[in-house]
């Protein structure tokens, strides 16, 4: 009898659990060519001798677990190589204060111009709206404490929204 017929085939499952791989992994091996095996029906075989060889060639470190750094980290690390470098450090809530002062501004005198057409109670209602938020807002900046009253700001908008529609 041929030595080849007389070696003991393996299945892509027991090549997978034996190299503690996924068996997709091993179908990649395969069908790139790295891992040789022969088709019998609809499955795939190794032969265990081609195994053995494939898994001694690819032998790797073993895989070591590191913590990422966390990403509050590394924004600090960012801002101080930033300001390392002179740039000015960025105020997130008081561009956020400026861009909506801003935007606000602009709502209001697109509002003033007589070429407007406004409905009583549609956007002037809204506009008035908007101003006592804002008030509310500028009463409360002062203590602003960053993303907790920033997200309670949102969510009190959000739901002034609601109400509108």
């Amino acid at each position: 009898m041929p030595n080849g017929l007389n070696e003991e085939l393996i299945s892509v499952r027991e090549a997978a659990r034996e190299c503690g791989r996924n068996m997709e992994t091993v179908r990649r091996w395969i069908w790139g060519g790295k891992l040789p095996a022969q088709k019998l029906g609809n499955q795939l075989f190794i032969k265990r001798s081609d195994f053995a060889s494939f898994c001694r060639e690819t032998v790797t470190r073993k895989y070591k677990a590191e913590p990422k750094p966390d990403f509050l980290e590394r924004a600090i690390a960012l801002q101080k190589r930033m300001k390392a470098r002179g740039v000015k450090p960025i105020n997130a809530a008081e561009e956020i204060r400026q861009m909506r002062e801003e935007r606000m501004n602009e709502l209001e005198q697109s509002l003033r111009e007589p070429e407007t057409k406004v409905k009583p109670g549609s956007k002037a209602n809204l506009i008035k709206k908007m101003r006592k938020l804002r008030e509310n807002i500028r009463a409360r900046v002062g203590n602003l404490d960053a993303a907790g009253t920033i997200e309670q700001l949102r969510e009190e908008r959000m739901n002034e929204l609601t109400r509108l529609r």
